[in-house]
């Protein structure tokens, strides 16, 4: 796999940033879901409905801590593609306007940049 630097890659980080709160939703929703498979069987669980019910709550845990890192994860990841896109203007001695997401056909051949 080939890391460069372009405006390719500023949109792609843009493009994640704003992805992420649907993944937080899926991880929520995926969350409330087995909460409520749970509840509705654990009557028919038995003795084993204590365990059960601590594996349940140790994933509802860690469902709450990757949303709430999911969610603080789009401002960096928009930071981040500032930061490329203005070093990369820079670069090409272009004139850019940092912060504003790029979308259509406002393209720059930014792939001999830099290529690690």
């Amino acid at each position: 796999m080939e890391i460069s630097a372009n405006i390719e890659s500023v949109q792609a980080l843009r493009d994640f940033a704003e992805a992420m709160p649907y993944a937080a939703r899926q991880i929520e929703d995926a969350t409330e879901r087995l909460q409520n498979v749970f509840y509705s069987l654990s009557n028919d669980l038995g003795y084993r409905a204590t365990q059960f019910e601590e594996i349940v709550a140790a994933c509802s845990a860690a469902a709450r801590v990757a949303a709430d890192s999911i969610s603080d994860l789009p401002a960096g990841l928009n930071a981040t593609a500032d930061d490329l896109e203005a070093w990369l203007y820079k670069q090409l001695d272009v004139e850019g306007d940092s912060g504003a997401p790029r979308r259509g056909s406002k393209v720059y051949d930014s792939k001999t940049v830099i290529k690690r």
